[in-house]
């Protein structure tokens, strides 16, 4: 192989590699970042005990917290683990 058709050859491949590392593959140049979702999962186990796995992402780290504690909150109201007096 000539060494200028090996030369590009390495060019393309060195391309490629440094695309996917940026998340862009070679077909795809507009690619996008997207944001992690917030989530809660629920369920029952064979005690039928509940449980559930509360999940919020934001830039700031503190509203995210209390973001968690309002849903998990929320949630003990529904299943009824709150006790009336607190």
């Amino acid at each position: 192989m000539p060494k200028e058709k090996k030369k590009d050859l390495k060019e393309k491949v060195k391309k490629k590699k440094a695309n996917k590392r940026s998340g862009e593959d070679f077909g795809q140049p507009d690619a996008m970042l997207v944001r992690s979702q917030s989530s809660v999962e629920i369920e029952k186990d064979a005690k039928g005990n509940m449980k559930w796995k509360i999940k919020v992402y934001h830039d700031d780290p503190a509203l995210a917290a209390a973001v968690a504690h309002q849903i998990d909150m929320k949630l003990k109201e529904n299943y009824g683990f709150l006790e009336e007096d607190e």
